[in-house]
C-alpha cells in the first residue's frame, strides 16, 4: 500500500436513520398542528353555540374573526357579571354573619347555667307558668354533650364592648286573653303601639278632662279601660268613637277602688282612688302585652301635651322606659349618698347609691319576657295582699311595689326581674314637685318649656283637677298667670 490519507467511507444505515427520524419529528408537528387546529374549531364552535343558546346576548357573525372577536367580548362580559355576583355573595354572607352575631349577642343575656330558666308569673329560676296563663321563655339550656344555642358576647378592646339593652319581644299569645280585647287592639293600634289608662266611676270627670286632652293633641291609638259599666257609658260619650272603651271584665276585687275613709277630702279620695287603679292596670295590661303590644300607660292625673309617640322623645331601648318622681337631675337619675357612722372610726363613711322611684303614673312597656315577668310579679303582689298588709318593704302601694321588682336584686331566696330600664328627660315628662318646686320659681327656664314639654303628671298633689286646669291653660292656651295662686305644698 502506498502512502497518503485514508479516505473513510460513509456509513449508508447510518444515514436512513437520520432521514428517518426527520421526518417522523416532522410528520408529527403536523399533526400536532392538524389536531390542535381541530380542536380549537371545534371549541370555538361549541362555545359559539353555547352563547348563541344564551338569551342576552346578539347573534355572531358569520365572519370567522369577526365571530372570535365577539365570542371574546362576551366571554370576557360573562366573567365580570360572574365575578360581581360572587362579590354581592360575599357581601351578603358578611351581613348575615353580622345580622347573626348581633341576634346571638341579644340571647347571650340567656345563656346557659347548668338548667334552662324561665320567666313567668313566679319569682324563682326554673319555675313554670304551665296552666296559669303565662308565657314560657326558656333563655337558655346548655350540658356538657349539648351546648347552648346562645353564643356569648364576643370580647374587643377596651371601651370597645357594647351589651344590647333591648330585649327581644315576646311571640305573641292569645291563650287566656279576651278576645274583645284582642280585637280592640288590633283595631286602634298604631305601629303595635297604644297609649292606655284605667278609670272607675268615682273619676269620671278626670277621665274625661284625659279623653279630651288625647283627642285634642291627635292621639289615635288610645285606650280607657273601664272598671264598670257606668265609666264605659261615660267614657264612650266623652270620646265620640274618637278613643276605645274596653270594660274590663271579672277583674279581682282587690283591683276595685278602696274603701272610703270618714276623714278623707273629695280631693284624697280621689287621688285614693287613682292609686288604686294604678295597681289594676298591671292585671289588666299584662294581655297587650301577651299580644305583642307596647304599652303607653297614662294615669288619669297626667296632661298630655303633646303626642308622646311622634314627639321624638321616646327611644324605645329598654323593657321600661318610664318618668321619674325625683325633682331634679341627681334624685331622677341617680347619685352617691353617703352615710356617716362614727363609732366606725376611719371607715365611718359608706357609700350608697340612691335614685327616687320610677313613676308608675306613666310609663312606656315594651313586650318582652321580662316585662311580663315584671306586670305578673307585680299584679301577684297587690292582688294577692290585703290592703295595708305586708310586702317586701311593708308596704302595698303599686308605686312602691313596681320598682322594688324592678331595682331589687337577686340574692339567697329570691330571683330578681332581667329587666332593662330608661328615665325619662324630666324636663319634658314633667311630675308636679319638679313643675311647682322647681321651675315655677324660674319663669323663664319654664316658658321655655312651652311647646317642648310632653306631658305633666301630678303625682304629688291631691287637687288634681285644679292643678290640670291650670297646666293646660299655661303650656296650651299661654296663660301666664295660670299658676300664681297654686303654692308648692298639696291641699
Amino acid at each position: 500500500m502506498q502512502g497518503g490519507a485514508v479516505t473513510p467511507k460513509r456509513d449508508s444505515g447510518r444515514g436512513l436513520t437520520d432521514r428517518k427520524i426527520c421526518l417522523a419529528v416532522t410528520l408529527g408537528v403536523v399533526l400536532a398542528v392538524v389536531v390542535f387546529t381541530v380542536q380549537r374549531s371545534l371549541e370555538e364552535q361549541s362555545a359559539a353555540a353555547i352563547v348563541e343558546s344564551q338569551p342576552g346576548f346578539p347573534p355572531l357573525s358569520p365572519d370567522p374573526e369577526e365571530r372570535a372577536e365577539q365570542i371574546h367580548e362576551q366571554t370576557e362580559s360573562a366573567r365580570k357579571k360572574i365575578e360581581e355576583l360572587q362579590a354581592t355573595i360575599k357581601s351578603l354572607e358578611k351581613s348575615r354573619d353580622e345580622t347573626k352575631e348581633r341576634l346571638n349577642s341579644v340571647l347571650s343575656q340567656a345563656q346557659a347555667q347548668g338548667k334552662p330558666r324561665t320567666t313567668g308569673g313566679g319569682g324563682e329560676e326554673g319555675s313554670s307558668t304551665d296552666g296559669s296563663g303565662g308565657i314560657r321563655v326558656v333563655e337558655g339550656t346548655g350540658t356538657p354533650d349539648q351546648p347552648s344555642p346562645f353564643k356569648l358576647v364576643r370580647a374587643g378592646p377596651a371601651g370597645k364592648v357594647r351589651f344590647p339593652r333591648t330585649n327581644p319581644p315576646v311571640v305573641p299569645s292569645s291563650e287566656g286573653v279576651d278576645p274583645a280585647l284582642e280585637s280592640l287592639l288590633l283595631k286602634i293600634a298604631s305601629e303595635k303601639e297604644v297609649l292606655a289608662t284605667v278609670a272607675a266611676a268615682e273619676v269620671q270627670n278626670l277621665m274625661e278632662m284625659w279623653i279630651k286632652q288625647v283627642i285634642n293633641v291627635g292621639i289615635t291609638n288610645a285606650l280607657v279601660i273601664c272598671l264598670d259599666s257606668s265609666t264605659e257609658a261615660a267614657c264612650n260619650a266623652a270620646s265620640a268613637n274618637q278613643v276605645a272603651c274596653y270594660l274590663a271584665p271579672n277583674l279581682p276585687a282587690a283591683f276595685g277602688p278602696p274603701q272610703g275613709s270618714a276623714n278623707e277630702s273629695p280631693n284624697q279620695r280621689a287621688a285614693s282612688v287613682i292609686d288604686s287603679l294604678n295597681g289594676a292596670k298591671f292585671y289588666v295590661l299584662r294581655d297587650a302585652l301577651a299580644l305583642g303590644y307596647s304599652v303607653l300607660v297614662s294615669d288619669l292625673d297626667v296632661t298630655i301635651l303633646r303626642n308622646p309617640f311622634s314627639s321624638g322623645e321616646l327611644v324605645r331601648d329598654c323593657d321600661i322606659e318610664a318618668m321619674s318622681v325625683g325633682h331634679d337631675e341627681a334624685t331622677a337619675y341617680g347619685y352617691n349618698d353617703v352615710t356617716d357612722d362614727p363609732t366606725m372610726g376611719w371607715a365611718r363613711y359608706a357609700h350608697t347609691m340612691r335614685v327616687f322611684a320610677m313613676d308608675s303614673g306613666f310609663f312606656l312597656v315594651r313586650p318582652t319576657a321580662p316585662a311580663l315577668e315584671l306586670f305578673d310579679r307585680v299584679a301577684a303582689r297587690l292582688g294577692g295582699a290585703a290592703r295595708g298588709g305586708s310586702g317586701i318593704s311593708g308596704l302595698v302601694s303599686p308605686l312602691v311595689v313596681f320598682n322594688e321588682e324592678m331595682f331589687y336584686p337577686s340574692r339567697p331566696e329570691y330571683k330578681g326581674v332581667f329587666i332593662s330600664r330608661r328615665v325619662l328627660d324630666i324636663h319634658r315628662f314633667i311630675n308636679s314637685k319638679v313643675l311647682f318646686g322647681n321651675l315655677k320659681r324660674d319663669y323663664g327656664r319654664l316658658q321655655s318649656l312651652v311647646g317642648s314639654a310632653v306631658v305633666v303628671h301630678v303625682n304629688y298633689h291631691v287637687d288634681k283637677l285644679t292643678r290640670l286646669s291650670a297646666i293646660t291653660s299655661f303650656f296650651m292656651d299661654r296663660e301666664r298667670s295660670a299658676f300664681d295662686a297654686l303654692s308648692l305644698a298639696s291641699s
